[in-house]
Order: C-alpha cells, then sequence, then structure tokens
C-alpha cells in the first residue's frame, strides 16, 4: 500500500513537469527567467561604479524555489534580450554580490532578533520576580486594592514581553535571512543567456556561494554563549539591583534605631558599597557580553576577560563550598554553568578573532 507521503511527492513533481523543464536523473528543475533589458533587473537608480543587481526580485525566486521539491536543485538562467551597455560578466558579478549583501543582512537582523527576545524575556522575568518578592509595592505601601490592581499590571505586562519574544523568535522569520538559505540550499546553477538562447555567463551557485564572508562554528557558538550568559548576569544584576533599593529603608530604619552609631554607620556603607559594586559589575559584564554578540566591541568589552575570570572562579568557589557544607547546591551550579559558559564565549572571542594587518612604510 503506498503512502500518502510519496503520493504528494508524486503529485508535486506532476506539477514541476507541467510547468518546468524537469530532469529527474539529476534532480535538478530548470527556472528561466526573461528580461527585455538589462535595467530591469538592476537597481539603475543607484549611483554605483558597478552594476547593482536589484535584490528585489531574490524574493520572487525564493516563492517560486519554494514550490518545488526539496530533493530537487534549481537551475537559473535568465535571459536578457537587451544588454544595453552592460556586460554580462558585470552583471552576473552584481548579481552574486547581491546575494552576498542579502546574506549579510539577514545575519544582521538574526542577531538584532536574537538580542531583542533577550532583552523581552529579561523584562518579562524581572517583572515576574518583582511581583514574586513585591518589591515595588511594598516600598510604594499601596492599599489592598491598589496593590491588587499593581500586581495584575505587573503580571499582564510580564506576559506580554514574554509572549512578545516567543511570537519574535519562532513566528517572524528574517525575509532576508529566509532568502539567502533557500537560494543557498535550492539553488544549483545560474545561467546568464542573450537573445538568442546562447549563454553569456555561467557559474556554479555552490562556488559562488562558498566565496562569502563567513565566521568559524567556534566564534558563532562563542558569541551565542556569551549572549545567553551574558543575559543571565545582566538579569541576575537587575534583581540584585533592585533587592539594594528595597534594603534602603530597612537601613535607614536600623540606622535611626541604633541612635547614629558610627560602627554600625560603617557596617551599612561597606554593605550597601558592596551590593552596589556587585550589580553595577555583574550588569556591565552582561551589556559587555551583548556588545559583543552584536559585533560593537568598544572599550567597555575589555571589562568581559576578568568579569569571565573572576565570575567562573567565585562561582566554582561557592560550587564547592555548598557541596563541603552539605548545603543545597543547585544554583550554585547553575551559576557556574552561566560563568563557565560567559568563560568560554570571551576566550572562544580572543581565539577566533581576525589579526589586524599593519602596513609598514
Amino acid at each position: 500500500m503506498e503512502k500518502i507521503d510519496s503520493k504528494l511527492q508524486r503529485r508535486q513533481l506532476e506539477l514541476m513537469k507541467k510547468r518546468f523543464d524537469v530532469d529527474e536523473e539529476k534532480k535538478t528543475v530548470k527556472l528561466a527567467l526573461h528580461y527585455e533589458k538589462a535595467s530591469e533587473v538592476l537597481d539603475t537608480s543607484l549611483d554605483s561604479k558597478v552594476p547593482t543587481f536589484d535584490r528585489s526580485k531574490f524574493d520572487f525566486i525564493k516563492d517560486t524555489i519554494s514550490d518545488f521539491r526539496p530533493d530537487y536543485k534549481t537551475d537559473l538562467s535568465i535571459q536578457i534580450d537587451d544588454y544595453e551597455d552592460y556586460k554580462a560578466d558585470e552583471i552576473m558579478e552584481g548579481f552574486n554580490d547581491a546575494v552576498e549583501l542579502t546574506h549579510y543582512s539577514g545575519n544582521r537582523e538574526h542577531k538584532k532578533k536574537f538580542v531583542q527576545v533577550t532583552f523581552l524575556i529579561i523584562a518579562g522575568v524581572l517583572l515576574l520576580n518583582i511581583i514574586a518578592n513585591g518589591y515595588i509595592i511594598d516600598l510604594f505601601g499601596f492599599s489592598e486594592i491598589g496593590t491588587s490592581v499593581f500586581k495584575e499590571v505587573l503580571d499582564i505586562s510580564s506576559w506580554v514581553f514574554i509572549w512578545e519574544a516567543v511570537s519574535l523568535m519562532f513566528l517572524r522569520p528574517s525575509e532576508d535571512r529566509l532568502i539567502s538559505l533557500t537560494l543557498a540550499h535550492r539553488l544549483k546553477q545560474v545561467t546568464f543567456l542573450d537573445k538568442k538562447g546562447e549563454v553569456t555567463a555561467k557559474e556554479d551557485y555552490s562556488d559562488s556561494y562558498a566565496d562569502t564572508a563567513k565566521e568559524r562554528k567556534l566564534r558563532i557558538t562563542g558569541k551565542y554563549a556569551l549572549l545567553l550568559s551574558g543575559a543571565a548576569f545582566f538579569a541576575i544584576g537587575s534583581i540584585t539591583l533592585f533587592k539594594s533599593l528595597y534594603s534602603i529603608p530597612t537601613y535607614v530604619t536600623l540606622f535611626q534605631e541604633s541612635g547614629g552609631d558610627l560602627a554600625f554607620i560603617v557596617l551599612i556603607s561597606i554593605l550597601m558599597g558592596i551590593d552596589f559594586l556587585i550589580f553595577t559589575f555583574e550588569i556591565l559584564g552582561g551589556i559587555a557580553a551583548l556588545s559583543a554578540f552584536t559585533g560593537k566591541i568598544g572599550k567597555l568589552y575589555k571589562l568581559a576577560l576578568p568579569f569571565g575570570i573572576l565570575s567562573f572562579i567565585f562561582e566554582v568557589a561557592s560550587l564547592v563550598l555548598s557541596i563541603v557544607m552539605g548545603m543545597s547546591f543547585v544554583s550554585s551550579i547553575l551559576g557556574a554553568v552561566i560563568a563557565t559558559a560567559y568563560l568560554f564565549g570571551v576566550i572562544a572571542l580572543l581565539i577566533t578573532r581576525e589579526k589586524r594587518v599593519e602596513k609598514r612604510n
């Protein structure tokens, strides 16, 4: 008995053969596009040194290729009756440049989306933490009704942030990235033809796509490790900040009850100073990681390595101490994993960074 999947695939193949030239042996489909003038495939509104291929054409090509069976590659041919003053090789080069720019644009949008998702989740988690601990509610001294309303507002806001993060991550793909991946995996050959159907330029697309600048896998892994661990430290630092602000009224009350004792003032100042250093260091370390992920490596990035080393030493020591003293070490394990991921990310970026070649006169 024939499976439904095979019936669908056979019918899809029949539709492909009905509309296009299909080579079942080589598993290729010929997609032929026709234009009267070269300017129709070029962005003539842009004053550039070389012919600039119109990237809006890729959307149509992507949609058409997506209708083909996924196990078939596409041979794309573009016939141009009048090349005007352009050369076929120049247009082919413009085509490759446009694909490469689409690839970079897709990666940039993908990184931007991950940063947005990260901050939305952080905002949602922080609001849930505020609700659970009642920081702002206790500080403002709301009435019972006011407290109930404010909790509901914070609760709705937190889940809106988290839902928006999930929606952005899974339901809103980057169009440029989708085009780039579709062309990379489904396009086999690109050919330009003249009015008579003779080949004017031809290339194996996989060879052209291989020339696109790509980051090493270790560097990509390091960036995402930094993004996740940096976001975790940023969230922890923000929570510590709220705890410190929440503790200020308590410190003030204790100070008043102490009668202005100098030793107590020094002790409170030390505790507040430690809290300030901790949440400042964690927030800055998180921001440094996020900036490194986006590629904006500035002065703040220099903090990433010492922060990674210190946090790793502290979290590992805390884990060992918890085990030795027989205390619960679940949170210590989580902290050690986050610190390890952060340090790994920093080291991976340092190892894979490109060395600048200085020109000597």
